[in-house]
């Protein structure tokens, strides 16, 4: 025990003796220096720092003047709060206050201050600065990353857009960091995110380091004894640091030539030759100092730009009108069609003022440290060398002298007519500090802040989670180098830029959202914490009885198909991956045509080959004529397509059979196609030479078919009918835990049933709405006017479906509205998909294109367009459409369920299992098609008598028998011409130089399997004039 005890009296003994040299030294100068509060012996005026400094120093300046002395342990220190003091420090005194005070931290990040932000003062420092300013932050090399920042927020927006559809609440604290640490990677380090190492997780410990309280900075002598433990974490954190950059460093110098040089490219350059020549100290760039100036650009990027830019998107959130005054700027400069880009930002004034009015209630930094290289006397106070000067950015923002009695308040427009820039000449507005030590990558910063804080309140409009108000959003900050918020940001994004402004036009996240993801999602969001526990805890206690009800129940029965092992509760449900029709093939190779799976508690049965499709759909096709029940189905199945199998289905499959989808009825609407078809036509001639959206080109058309035909008007602006029925067909297609797990069905973890009943009741209203307006038309016009699917199925309501019928069922009003979505919903996925890959493979075969567009130049011409009368003479395109067909089937996985056990290929199957036919394997089945299965060969359906109604089961891209697509007529016309009359009017390249083999085919799941991204091509106008 001597040790501790002999240490504490030295200890105090330095105290003492510390204490009273102190006194001495004030007793000399205290006339002298700038007012301050009496502080004690040793720790001064440490105790009144606080939590928040910058709120404490601006309250005691309250006190003691603008211009106040503190001894902040052994370090004296002045705290500068108002301009004109700060004029004295940072123009007038430059020179003298141009140091930055030496921490303990800065030794080991900044490698023995080698970087920029913490150095002191002096040649080695003006020649760093200049090589960063000229080097790696002019102007135009910060453009030159445009491309790239623009392509990482565009995938930022389309993550959001997914979570817009889907209600979700957003992280947008996380959102914005993860933004701008993109940014960091591409810009600094010229690579993307690497899961090996967490750069952001260390960047952020050495930031939080650098700006904690370290008693050793304060009391010098207390240093060697590291009391708190910040030297061990120093030394930890800034070695791995070193490793990191080491890495990467390494990997650039064996690197080859990129199209941009990032900042790594620039100062290895630069490395081992003398910064300045004229240079007397000759001062030469080597790889510590590399490292030193690549640290200082990521934590400027990771702590500042990003806080900046959260500090803005609160205060819009909490000020609507403000909010709304941006957007309506943004929506006349940019417009509602497209996202915004760098180049836009000079024209948004508004966004100016509102960067301005974040920076002057959010400084950069709080505090800004300064450190006198000699005594001077400034405003008449004596300023010793070696002290601190802290210019409290924070308090000059919200001086009631500047900014009048409103000063604490978010109001952007006091910066209008006004002239204070980011410059700060007159020391009212510094938020990047001033003079030789301001801040030297202000442009870059500003340039990110604008451009995320623009995008995000161009592409989406922002709600608070829950209940919520404006007044209530917490705005607590924390201290540190910056002043992030206490609190992560949480609002709900909703859409509000037209469908084609997006980069990715898709749905919400299916099948690839698995178990662990969903598990994953789902603790972000802390709602109904409670309620959440105690459903955990009880299905945790059903999942156990269910997984031993399930063991014990397999090992009964030895005949099932053969399958691969499940975990407990989620059975087989981790296999599915981001595309199931893929991962199934794969997984019936190793366990054959007929598979057995256990998705969740759901038994299932996926089948792979065309013989084993054959006892399901055509043998014991009643058995299996079932489909399972989804939670997400409209009107309680009411419809044609999801309902279970008896006398309603039969009956109502017999009325869209006979009354809407007959080929005297389709044929009936041909001339309003070709009416649609010319206009689609009209306006792609005015994009000839330009980039077109093929993608969505085939969605409008195929959308002003369904409107005309189904129901029987032209698009209506004010009613997004495709945008809820795109945002239904994904809810039916995405993963519902659910459907799989049905015990938590109740609880609605997902938030799924929410959305769905919501979605739900918007359609029924817009449908009721539609309905009406024909019920009343119909009144007036007396029937005569072409008769749409409304017209017939309203002529057909309150009647018997099947007047033999025991059960008597009758067309109610909610059945017409299953109906009806069942057509528009089939139209808009289904046929529209099957267009949009046929193009993508002729546009990535151009011999096959070449061929079919010589056969319409011989059957058509090329002095008219293509009429639907021509479609039976086109040969060539009907194996275009078949090939397209087999490789990307209209639903790639069909779902049966089974009505009774049955026993199948000797397998026993049980009642209410989930079979799964995967329509996409069998057309890929090499055993049929031989090896050149995964080729788009049309010329393989030449003198093949296989059609859409193959018998033998080999090419069933409709599926087969009782619950064959009953549209499949429609489907294909409609598929056909449109496909025909693009072709025949117009060439096509791809845009940006792609080379047909390097187009992208990539597939995403869901009931369809649309492309991932969507076909950017130019078209040529090929017909005569």
């Amino acid at each position: 025990m001597w040790v501790p005890i002999s240490l504490l009296l030295l200890s105090t003994f330095i105290l003492i003796l510390s204490a009273i040299l102190v006194r001495g030294k004030q007793s000399k100068d205290e006339q002298r220096r700038p007012p301050g509060p009496p502080g004690f012996p040793v720790i001064g005026n440490l105790h009144m720092l606080g939590k928040l400094p910058h709120r404490s120093l601006q309250a005691l300046a309250k006190t003691y003047g603008p211009v106040m002395f503190l001894k902040l342990g052994h370090v004296p220190t002045v705290v500068v709060s108002s301009p004109e003091a700060a004029e004295q420090f940072l123009k007038v005194h430059d020179t003298v206050f141009a140091s930055r005070p030496r921490l303990e931290a800065t030794n080991y990040f900044n490698y023995g201050s080698k970087g920029i932000a913490f150095s002191e003062y002096g040649a080695y420092w003006r020649k760093t600065r200049k090589v960063c300013i000229l080097q790696l932050l002019t102007v135009s090399k910060v453009d030159s990353f445009a491309p790239l920042r623009n392509k990482d927020l565009h995938l930022a927006v389309n993550l959001l857009q997914k979570a817009a559809m889907a209600s979700e609440v957003v992280d947008l604290s996380e959102v914005v960091h993860n933004i701008v640490e993109d940014f960091m990677y591409k810009m600094v380090l010229g690579r993307t995110k690497d899961a090996d190492f967490d750069l952001k997780g260390f960047i952020q410990n050495e930031i939080n380091l650098i700006g904690a309280f370290n008693l050793a900075d304060y009391i010098p002598w207390l240093g060697p004894l590291d009391l708190q433990g910040l030297k061990r974490r120093f030394k930890k954190i800034s070695r791995t640091l070193d490793q990191i950059l080491e890495k990467i460093i390494k990997e650039h110098e064996n690197g080859s030539d990129v199209q941009y040089k990032d900042f790594i490219d620039i100062l290895l350059s630069l490395k081992d030759r003398p910064i300045d020549p004229n240079d007397e100290q000759n001062h030469v760039i080597d790889k510590t100092n590399i490292k030193a100036i690549l640290l200082d650009m990521i934590s400027g990027s990771f702590e500042t730009s990003a806080t900046v830019a959260e500090w803005a998107i609160s205060e819009l959130l909490r000020h609507p009108r403000v909010m709304k005054n941006l957007q309506n700027q943004l929506d006349n400069v940019v417009g509602r069609n497209r996202l915004v880009e760098e180049n836009d930002l000079t024209k948004l004034s508004y966004l100016d003022i509102v960067i301005k009015e974040t920076l002057r209630l959010y400084p950069v930094t709080p505090l800004i440290p300064r450190e006198s290289i000699k005594d001077s006397i400034v405003h008449g106070y004596f300023i010793e060398k070696k002290s601190r000067i802290l210019i409290n950015s924070w308090a000059i923002g919200r001086d009631f002298k500047i900014w009048s009695d409103n000063a604490e308040v978010f109001y952007p427009e006091r910066f209008i007519d006004n002239n204070l820039d980011f410059r700060g000449c007159d020391f009212q507005f510094i938020p990047f500090g001033f003079g030789r030590r301001g801040c030297p990558g202000m442009h870059l910063g500003l340039t990110i802040v604008k451009l995320i804080v623009a995008q995000l309140a161009h592409c989406f409009s922002w709600e608070l989670p829950g209940s919520m108000i404006p007044d209530d959003l917490d705005m607590t900050e924390k201290f540190g180098l910056s002043m992030p918020r206490l609190k992560h940001l949480l609002a709900v994004p909703r859409n509000r830029l037209l469908r084609e402004a997006y980069p990715n036009r898709g749905g919400v996240i299916t099948h690839d959202v698995v178990f662990a993801d969903w598990l994953k999602r789902l603790s972000i969001i802390g709602v109904r914490d409670h309620i959440m526990c105690v459903s955990i805890l009880f299905c945790t206690l059903i999942f156990i009885l269910s997984a031993i009800w399930v063991r014990r129940k397999q090992s009964k029965d030895e005949r099932r198909p053969p399958g691969p092992a499940g975990y407990p509760v989620i059975g087989n449900l981790h296999m599915l991956g981001k595309l199931p029709h893929r991962r199934l093939e794969g997984l019936a190779k190793i366990y054959g045509p007929l598979m057995s799976l256990r998705l969740g508690q759901i038994p299932a049965v996926v089948v792979s080959s065309s013989e084993a499709a054959k006892h399901f759909l055509k043998t014991q096709d009643v058995i299996f004529a079932s489909r399972p029940r989804h939670e997400a189905a409209t009107y309680g199945s009411k419809g044609v397509a999801l309902s279970e199998y008896g006398a309603y289905w039969r009956n109502i499959r017999k009325v869209c059979t006979l009354q809407l989808l007959s080929a005297s009825k389709v044929q009936s609407f041909s001339a309003s196609r070709m009416r649609e078809m010319e206009k689609a036509v009209k306006s792609l001639q005015k994009m000839v030479g330009q980039v077109v959206d093929l993608s969505e080109v085939v969605h409008d058309v195929v959308e002003d078919f369904v409107y005309t035909m189904v129901l029987g008007c032209t698009k209506d602006v004010d009613l997004d009918l495709k945008g809820l029925v795109r945002n239904k067909v994904n809810l039916i297609g995405a993963f519902n835990l659910a459907d799989y797990v049905p015990c938590l069905r109740p609880f609605d973890l997902q938030g799924l049933k929410r959305r769905s009943k919501k979605i739900s009741k918007a359609l029924d209203q817009m449908l009721e709405k539609i309905i009406k307006e024909h019920e009343h038309n119909s009144d007036v016009q007396n029937g005569q006017h072409h008769k749409d699917f409304i017209d017939i199925l309203l002529s057909l309501m309150h009647q018997p479906m099947d007047p033999y019928d025991e059960q008597s069922h009758v067309i109610d009003r909610n059945s017409i509205k299953a109906i009806l979505l069942d057509m528009i919903s089939g139209a808009f996925d289904a046929t529209a998909t099957l267009v949009e890959w046929a193009l993508s493979a002729l546009l990535r075969h151009p011999r096959i294109m070449k061929n079919l567009q010589d056969e319409l130049d011989k059957v058509v011409g090329r002095d008219k367009l293509v009429e639907e009368k021509d479609l039976a003479k086109l040969g060539y395109l009907d194996i275009v459409i078949k090939e397209t067909l087999r490789l990307y089937p209209p639903g790639p996985l069909v779902p049966r369920e089974s009505i009774e056990d049955a026993m199948v290929d000797g397998y026993f199957i049980e009642k209410k299992s989930r079979i799964i036919i995967n329509l996409w394997a069998i057309g890929r089945d090499s055993k049929i098609w031989s090896e050149n299965a995964e080729v788009f060969y049309p010329e393989r359906f030449i003198n093949n008598n296989l059609d859409f109604r193959e018998h033998d089961l080999q090419f069933i891209p409709f599926s087969f028998g009782r619950r064959g697509c009953p549209g499949m007529h429609l489907g294909l016309i409609v598929a056909k011409f449109v496909v025909a009359q693009l072709m025949h009017c117009f060439s096509w390249e791809l845009s940006g130089n792609i080379a047909p083999n390097d187009l992208d085919m990539s597939e995403k799941f869901g009931l369809t399997i649309p492309r991932v991204n969507h076909l950017l091509v130019v078209p040529r106008y090929r017909l005569l004039k």
